[in-house]
């Protein structure tokens, strides 16, 4: 990352001025950890699912409760 001013100064102004590189490198680093942890995103997915699942049905049994 830069350090300076004039480093941070000289890349947004690189950014600005090479937008589709920029992009294309930016989608190239995304898809390439994708790809590589796709397996534990999928299982996090996977867990996340079930625990808001299991919540959403307590909180309806206890609602079924207090009625």
């Amino acid at each position: 990352m830069p350090n300076t001013e004039a480093q941070k100064k000289a890349r947004r102004k690189w950014v600005e001025n090479n937008r589709e590189i920029y992009n294309s490198l930016h989608n190239e680093y995304t898809k390439k950890y994708y790809q590589n942890n796709r397996e534990a995103r999928l299982e996090y997915a996977k867990q996340y699912r079930e625990k808001q699942k299991a919540l959403k049905t307590t909180n309806e049994n206890i609602e079924k409760e207090n009625i």
